[in-house]
């Protein structure tokens, strides 16, 4: 699916599903091996680091029946506009608090959360993952997505309990439709600009509508690190979003797990967002260095591609760089 229909419902409000989109293949566990060869998909590089901090992900929730995840799954969160949280609350941290009901795993846009957690261990194994589940749930099985204040609410709390919690990064892997104007929410602006006063970098999927001259919302926000995709080949992704306000570019195709632990293949800037922040903690433990430094060494050690359009080059971050790191 590469638009979003209910993005409709409010351009002021509320963010769309997926353009936050992955594009899952749901095939056989055997079949699937057989998909990846032919689309030319590489293996999930794995890459460790010791002493990692936290990454937080932002996103629809867990699948409890993909139980191979939860190894990495350090703690829960739940924000909610409806009181959907399992507490029947707007609000709940804690064990369970992102696990999905049943009746919600019927809907495979839930599934998006579960993905994106996988693309991060998938190149790194030992990242330790607090997800927020910011999504509300209506008539058990139906999805609503973030709001700008669900945001806020999940960026206020990581930001007030960054030490407590050992938060290393935040991933945002969700957008809007992109448009010519970023449509800067600024209470999440400030947001932003706390979190990285602490060095806690907030990461976000440039979206997936194939436009090269813009990216979405909440990539968009001045101080977020915005992130494309790249294909098998190393080329910019063809549904990937792109424009000048691209920071940095991550492989967007993995083998991930899903519901009932099945492997399936998948696709979008979600998962290099999920992927790129997993990687930035590794490298943060390996080189002991502030937000800003770090940036600056991931551009310095960054291979180039070509952008889709124009004469620029994109700062594409690759797992074998942890090499050079160590």
């Amino acid at each position: 699916m590469r638009t979003c229909s209910r993005y409709a419902r409010s351009t002021a409000l509320l963010l769309c599903a997926l353009v936050f989109s992955l594009f899952s293949a749901q095939v056989s566990h055997a079949a699937q091996f057989a998909g990846v060869a032919k689309a030319g998909a590489k293996k999930n590089l794995v890459t460790t680091a010791p002493q990692q901090k936290v990454l937080a992900i932002i996103d629809t929730g867990l699948d409890g029946t993909a139980t191979d995840i939860y190894k990495n799954i350090v703690s829960e969160a739940c924000v909610s506009h409806n009181a959907s949280c399992p507490n029947g609350q707007n609000f709940m941290a804690g064990t369970g608090a992102a696990t999905l009901p049943a009746e919600a795993l019927h809907n495979s846009t839930f599934a998006h959360g579960t993905e994106v957690v996988s693309s991060a261990i998938a190149v790194n194994k030992n990242v330790q993952i607090l997800e927020v589940r910011c999504s509300s749930i209506v008539e058990k099985s139906k999805w609503e997505g973030c709001t700008y204040d669900d945001i806020a609410t999940a960026l206020d709390w990581l930001n007030q309990n960054h030490a407590q919690l050992n938060l290393g990064a935040v991933v945002l892997p969700m957008a809007t439709t992109p448009s010519s104007v970023c449509d800067i929410d600024v209470k999440n602006q400030n947001l932003v600009a706390q979190l990285a006063a602490v060095n806690i970098p907030v990461i976000a999927s440039s979206g997936n509508n194939g436009i090269y001259d813009g990216v979405s919302n909440p990539a968009c926000i001045p101080g977020v690190l915005a992130i494309s995709a790249t294909d098998s080949t190393g080329a910019i992704a063809t549904y990937a979003n792109y424009s000048a306000r691209v920071d940095f570019a991550y492989l967007g195709e993995f083998n991930v797990t899903t519901h009932n632990n099945r492997t399936v293949f998948a696709e979008g800037t979600s998962l290099a967002a999920g992927a790129f922040g997993s990687q930035w903690l590794a490298l943060q433990a390996s080189l002991s260095l502030n937000m800003s430094d770090e940036n600056a060494w991931i551009s310095s050690h960054a291979k180039a591609a070509a952008a889709p359009v124009g004469t620029d080059t994109v700062k594409v971050l690759t797992a074998d760089v942890l090499n050079v790191a160590r």
